[in-house]
């Protein structure tokens, strides 16, 4: 038995899991969405970098169904669903001071980037009001060197 107060729960001896979870805007919804994924939680994490420009999430997970996970801004612009099966809840999200962070169903998550070529030239070029500080730069350190 859980017994809880203002800043502290406790109980007698326990062996198991808890779970506690902030229900996101007091929202009947989202509390039908945590009970959903209720059954399923994570262990650990491992990440994968395989193929160029691409990494993947592999969550180990404990229980049955499907588990349930916040991504960052970031993951969501990146994540290619096309190579994993996951399910994004974007009416499901927590605040937080980089953004919402979404709730994402699936083990596995695939991001990609878009590739970087790497070349020995600019592949913008650099504008030409900026030449005359990058040579005076240059020039600077090239008198550094001759001391």
């Amino acid at each position: 038995m859980l017994n809880h107060g203002v800043s502290e729960i406790t109980s007698e001896a326990f062996c198991g899991v808890i779970r506690i979870a902030l229900l996101p805007d007091s929202d009947s919804k989202n509390e039908a969405v945590l009970d959903k994924f209720s059954t399923c939680y994570p262990l650990s994490g491992k990440v994968v970098f395989g193929k160029p420009s691409s990494v993947e999430y592999k969550w180990k997970k404990e229980g049955c169904g499907d588990l349930l996970m916040l991504a960052h801004p970031l993951h969501l612009r990146l994540l290619y669903d096309i190579d994993c099966d996951v399910m994004v809840l974007t009416c499901f999200k927590y605040k937080s001071i980089d953004g919402d962070l979404v709730g994402v169903v699936g083990d596995l998550w695939h991001l990609k980037t878009d590739p970087i070529s790497v070349t020995w030239h600019s592949t913008n070029g650099v504008r030409e009001e900026h030449h005359k500080e990058i040579v005076s730069s240059l020039l600077s350190n090239v008198e550094g060197l001759n001391s």
